[in-house]
């Protein structure tokens, strides 16, 4: 019992370290295009960040989705 305990929370850590790691993606991107609007930077740099928020978020739903599938297939 106690070995299932540990693989489930090894499993819920490694989830919620991918759940961090896209959200600061995310957060990342809304910082850059944050700080080039109000300093009226180039347009480049407001890609640059929205292409990061995009790709955070891309991340995020992707991990929700393998997430959401290994739990389907861990029920009994």
């Amino acid at each position: 019992m106690s070995s299932l305990r540990a693989h489930s929370l090894e499993t819920v850590t490694e989830t919620a370290v991918a759940y961090l790691i896209s959200v600061g993606i995310t957060a990342c991107g809304i910082w850059i295009v944050a700080g080039t609007l109000s300093a009226g930077s180039p347009l480049a740099w407001t890609l640059a960040g929205l292409t990061t928020v995009a790709i955070g978020t891309f991340s995020l739903f992707e991990q929700i989705k393998a997430s959401t599938l290994t739990l389907q297939h861990e029920d009994p």
